[in-house]
């Protein structure tokens, strides 16, 4: 389920400037929550797979920290029918 987030890797170097702003965007990501992101915030976290993989582990890592990630996540679920 999760191949993508692991066989991404990055295309280019490393770049102070481009760490920052995967920071930032992952960052907003987190405390906006998926309803927070524009679909260009979507898009590009979607484009770039390392962004994409911290975010990831920060949302499963930290659940308890990002419960809109979760609560979207299985939004479309159904509900129990017992308790």
């Amino acid at each position: 389920m999760h191949w993508p987030v692991r066989l991404g890797v990055a295309r280019h170097g490393h770049s102070e400037a481009i760490e920052s702003s995967r920071q930032a965007q992952v960052r907003h990501a987190l405390v906006g929550g998926p309803e927070g992101l524009s679909n260009k915030d979507r898009l590009l976290l979607l484009d770039d797979p390392v962004m994409l993989s911290r975010l990831h582990y920060q949302v499963w890592g930290r659940s308890d920290r990002y419960p809109a990630w979760l609560e979207a996540a299985y939004a479309d679920q159904p509900e129990p029918w017992f308790s």
